[in-house]
């Protein structure tokens, strides 16, 4: 995003998104009422440009991040467009359960690897993918401090490159015969690994439908 009297572009995390505002987090201290231009990526396209004020701040002193509460100034000619992109792009990741339930998620079972600072490389399985993440069936807990690395072979993609993630382990792990059970969440996961994984989900969902019928 771009800031008014700041001339470098500043980097920032979407947290959360709407048609009428989104919840950012960044590095640069602004100001309330600050007014700001917002440039949400599409693929193959040119991006979405939005004007956006400060409604509301905090910071995260410890790890040097300020975060923000913005107010869209939507032009009624992006409206459409921005709407499309929450649909399309955008995931309800506050509550993995409900995701799942409404179809988010589809049962899996195929070989991940994950890696950690310090932690060297080591071989799990899927046993539920999305599009926000995978549940993991491994050997031991993944710690919430650890930025995860993962390499997906996605089902479909045989021949192909794994997909390479990052991610962090949700809390809440469980034990299953002898198994832990956990949730992790990808770490702003590109447009392009978005559309493989989806791409994924779709195919495993209609391998089971042809092998139902």
């Amino acid at each position: 995003m771009r800031a008014k009297g700041i001339h470098v572009p500043i980097a920032a995390h979407v947290r959360d998104i709407s048609a009428g505002g989104c919840r950012v987090d960044c590095r640069v201290s602004l100001e309330p009422k600050h007014l700001l231009q917002l440039e949400l990526a599409l693929p193959a396209s040119n991006p979405i440009v939005l004007t956006a004020s400060v409604v509301r701040s905090s910071a995260t002193l410890a790890e040097r991040t300020y975060h923000y509460g913005l107010r869209f100034r939507v032009e009624s000619s992006k409206r459409e467009a921005l709407a499309a992109y929450i649909t399309r792009y955008c995931r309800f990741a506050h509550d993995r359960y409900a995701e799942r339930r409404s179809g988010g998620w589809v049962d899996a079972r195929f070989p991940v690897t994950i890696g950690a600072p310090a932690v060297p490389s080591f071989g799990a399985t899927v046993i539920a993918l999305s599009s926000n993440g995978i549940r993991v069936a491994s050997d031991r807990v993944l710690r919430q401090e650890w930025l995860l690395k993962i390499e997906l072979a996605l089902p479909g993609a045989e021949g192909s490159r794994p997909l390479t993630l990052s991610g962090r382990a949700r809390p809440g792990a469980k034990t299953v015969r002898g198994t832990y059970v956990q949730d992790v969440d990808f770490l702003e996961p590109s447009l392009k690994a978005i559309g493989e994984i989806e791409r994924a989900v779709a195919g495993i969902r209609a391998r089971r439908s042809r092998a139902a019928s």
